[in-house]
């Protein structure tokens, strides 16, 4: 992947427009952050920096490290790994986690936050996966979601305490 596509798709999955982006690295309009999105460029390492700085990122990031920004040997690195898997944004994930917006997210990913118990268990629910996986203390890959049509809708009258088990009758139909 080339340097333009890099700063292309991680601003995006930050939810920034080419606008924003400008703005942020300090030129004026979105035709120069275009430019270097779509053609082919040498850019300094100061203009790198200003796009790393802007991007929450790194400058190895940009030029292509991987192990920069995914290191999946971390809680961090196996959250974006399984965020990115699903096709989830960072700010879906912070809704679904209950963050405030993607820069959390962000900091947590770049492994500049230790996370709680609590907050690991949440992912894992928010990510479909373990907490013992998220952790690293399994190699057991996640596997994808059920599709919607897949998941099976239980009403339950009552009251339920936390951990009471609940036998269920599944009731299958055909068709």
């Amino acid at each position: 992947m080339k340097v333009g596509e890099r700063i292309a798709n991680r601003r995006k999955e930050l939810n920034m427009t080419q606008e924003e982006l400008a703005r942020r690295i300090g030129v004026c309009g979105k035709s120069a952050v275009c430019h270097v999105e779509t053609t082919k460029n040498n850019l300094t390492i100061s203009t790198l920096e200003k796009y790393a700085k802007a991007l929450d990122t790194t400058v190895l990031y940009l030029l292509g490290s991987e192990e920069d920004n995914q290191n999946v040997n971390t809680i961090g690195g196996r959250i974006r790994q399984r965020r990115n898997e699903l096709g989830m944004s960072m700010a879906d994930l912070a809704k679904r986690t209950g963050y405030k917006d993607h820069s959390a997210i962000n900091k947590i990913e770049t492994n500049q936050v230790n996370l709680s118990v609590d907050a690991v268990e949440r992912f894992a629910y928010a990510l479909y996966c373990s907490p013992v996986w998220l952790a690293g203390w399994s190699d057991k890959s996640p596997s994808k979601p059920l599709e919607k049509d897949n998941y099976v809708k239980v009403v339950v009258k009552g009251e339920i305490k936390q951990n009471e088990v609940i036998p269920v009758k599944l009731v299958l139909k055909e068709g």
